[in-house]
């Protein structure tokens, strides 16, 4: 009797596959920037799956000319990746390339771009962007 419930179960399943609940989520990722100086950032990097994963960075868009080291992950935890050998006051264009488990291809992130440190004296612009928290008061809104 199980037997032939099983059988059942699994034919619906392939003539049905919306109604598993086993299905293949996404990569998520998420990259956070610190410590830029003039020759150096330090990415954080974290996969929502165990990967390996490298970034790709250049001063022009889609022209990437250096990367980083290959690295791997255990899931949900990030990795420290440095950016190195980096021209002062320069913008630069990065993406993430990421395979998980067999793949063996990379699937790519978008492009992002950051600054490395301006030099002495060049001024530039930064928002601040908050939320309000538990509170009835209006956003407070601050000049830096």
């Amino acid at each position: 009797m199980t037997s032939t419930l099983n059988r059942y179960l699994k034919f619906i399943i392939l003539l049905f596959p919306c109604l598993t609940p086993f299905h293949s989520i996404a990569q998520q990722y998420n990259i956070v920037l610190g410590r830029p100086t003039n020759n150096s950032v330090t990415a954080s990097v974290m996969l929502n799956q165990s990967s390996t994963f490298y970034l790709c960075y250049g001063t022009q868009p889609s022209t990437y000319t250096d990367s980083t080291n290959t690295f791997s992950n255990t899931s949900n935890i990030p990795v420290e990746v440095d950016m190195t050998n980096l021209i002062g006051d320069t913008k630069y264009y990065y993406i993430l390339k990421y395979k998980s488990g067999s793949a063996t291809t990379y699937s790519l992130s978008s492009e992002y771009s950051f600054h490395t440190q301006r030099a002495v004296g060049n001024g530039f612009t930064f928002t601040c962007i908050g939320a309000e928290i538990a509170s009835q008061d209006p956003l407070e809104i601050f000049t830096v």
